[in-house]
């Protein structure tokens, strides 16, 4: 069971980071120029917000893999984080 927990906490991490990388990478030029994501404030917005999710994603993925006795306060604050 926390096997299961800590690979789903880990899945949206890579995806995260994959999405990451493509926008990182990804630029188009066609006759009227060359743009990349760091022209358009939205998509540096998206590329901070997946950096965000894939930390956020490892740090419950650490937390889910300590030891500790799962208590009612600690569920719900994991609960209200997801």
């Amino acid at each position: 069971s926390n096997i299961g927990e800590i690979i789903l906490r880990l899945l949206p991490m890579g995806l995260c980071v994959v999405a990451l990388v493509i926008m990182l990478k990804n630029s188009q030029t066609n006759d009227y120029g060359s743009l990349s994501y760091s022209d358009l404030g939205t998509f540096r917005y998206l590329v901070h917000a997946n950096g965000i999710c894939a930390a956020y994603s490892l740090i419950s993925a650490i937390v889910a893999a300590l030891p500790r006795p799962t208590t009612l306060p600690r569920a719900w604050t994991i609960f209200l984080l997801d």
